[in-house]
């Protein structure tokens, strides 16, 4: 700055003071010219800070398409090994039957428990019925690893709120048209699905009495629509408290009232569909 005065002051000695056209003394030039270079200085220094926040913002970018190829890494893998050797990670086949086509099982990459990364899920029916599954994988970058967020038979509704609806492999109990199932929650720090409470019913129009020969519940049939429900929690079977419809309706709105079911984005499990993803 101070250099910068003494130049503009041997440029006004040499041209007689006459500055731009206007009357400005020496003193006020020199003051105008340490003003615009500290004002540069700022300038200069805010184009350091954004160029620096640049190339931050541009490693991160670089750092989270690195760990997504890896995690694509990762699905292919798991994928190709599904539609290659019929093999999970867990070294299970599922009873894969050669008569089916491997392409009618389904993948998909989604974030499907809202973390804000992709999971794959794959369901897997070319099987037996109670070989059939659908799974969700996460990819941890930490470790370079998947784990297994979730197992169960593929007849499942999820919702956008983190629960999952898991229909049973049969019913073969008193329900009816009713279906029995069973209630997970995304749990964010397990990073799993955890099992919340499994429900089933009894529809009087199938049998007035049960399995024992106990006559069906009446007094727990409130509303007198000839079913009552059990909610069980803690993963127990036991038919011992039977609730009305108004009741099961309150129970099942507790976990998705307000939420979206959510619509998967499968495709089959194909050569040409697991290669688009890479």
């Amino acid at each position: 700055m101070a250099a910068a005065a003494l130049i503009l002051l041997s440029c006004l000695t040499a041209c007689g003071n006459r500055v731009t056209g206007d009357n400005m003394s020496k003193e006020e030039a020199i003051g105008a010219l340490e003003a615009e270079t500290e004002d540069s200085g700022d300038i200069a220094s805010a184009e350091d800070s954004e160029s620096a926040a640049l190339t931050e913002e541009g490693n991160r970018t670089e750092g989270i398409q690195t760990d997504r190829d890896s995690m694509i890494d990762a699905y292919v893998s798991i994928l190709e090994g599904v539609y290659g050797n019929h093999s999970f990670p867990d070294g299970y086949d599922y009873g894969f039957d050669d008569y089916y086509d491997i392409s009618e099982n389904q993948f998909a990459v989604y974030d499907i428990d809202r973390d804000g990364k992709e999971e794959l899920i794959i369901q897997y029916v070319t099987t037996a019925s109670a070989g059939m599954i659908e799974k969700i994988y996460d990819f941890n970058s930490s470790t370079n690893t998947v784990t297994e967020e979730f197992s169960e038979f593929p007849n499942l509704t999820y919702y956008d709120n983190g629960v999952i609806e898991a229909g049973w492999s049969h019913n073969q109990g008193l329900a009816g048209e009713f279906w029995p199932y069973t209630l997970y929650r995304y749990d964010r720090e397990s990073d799993t699905y955890v099992e919340e409470e499994m429900v089933d019913a009894w529809d009087k129009s199938l049998s007035e009495t049960n399995y024992d020969g106990e006559p069906f519940p009446e007094d727990a049939d409130k509303d007198g629509d000839g079913i009552v429900y059990y909610i069980m929690p803690d993963g127990k079977y036991e038919l011992n408290a039977p609730a009305d419809s108004e009741e099961y309706n309150q129970w099942h709105d507790s976990y998705v009232k307000g939420a979206e079911k959510v619509a998967v984005p499968y495709r089959n499990l194909s050569e040409e569909n697991i290669n688009s993803i890479k």
